[in-house]
């Protein structure tokens, strides 16, 4: 989808995807870093930026962290006990999740000041030129050693949309 879709007229692209699987399985790996060499290449010609975010371990951690409560534990245990799903399922599958991530002292900025001062598995550096509507990624760092590390990069996403 993203190589099929290469010439939309948007000023950015962003793939979003949790880490775990590839963190554990040598295929998933393998098809990260492809997708990883990728967006380098898309970046180095200079046309639409594409962004890499990885969640690790997933998408779940980063809900969590929009609770000022959550303290690290077990993301499944504290979406069961403290928010009242009986499963991740329920979770995942809840409609009015960003209602319920921005309500009751929890807040997607927050969240975004946890991780933004956390590990990063990956890191876009990028400049914005409001004169022109244009964003252009100078450099990604795929840090391996933080692979088993709890964090994200999805601070970059906020940070470009909200200029």
């Amino acid at each position: 989808m993203i190589k099929s879709d290469a010439k939309n007229n948007c000023l950015a692209k962003f793939i979003i995807i949790d880490a775990d699987r590839a963190a554990a399985n040598q295929g998933e790996r393998r098809s990260l870093e492809a997708l990883l060499a990728y967006c380098i290449l898309q970046n180095s010609k200079g046309t639409i930026p594409h962004f890499l975010i990885l969640n690790s371990p997933d998408f779940e951690y980063v809900a969590c962290l929009h609770d000022p409560k959550y303290k690290g534990e077990s993301t499944e245990s504290y979406i069961r006990s403290k928010w009242g799903f009986s499963s991740l399922n329920a979770f995942k599958s809840e409609t009015k999740v960003y209602d319920l991530l921005n309500s009751s002292g929890r807040s997607f900025e927050k969240m975004l000041d946890r991780i933004r001062n956390g590990r990063h598995i990956l890191i876009n550096t990028f400049v914005i030129n409001k004169k022109h509507y244009d964003v252009k990624i100078t450099k990604t760092k795929l840090n391996p050693e933080e692979f088993w590390s709890r964090g994200s990069n999805l601070f970059e996403f906020f940070d470009v949309i909200d200029w």
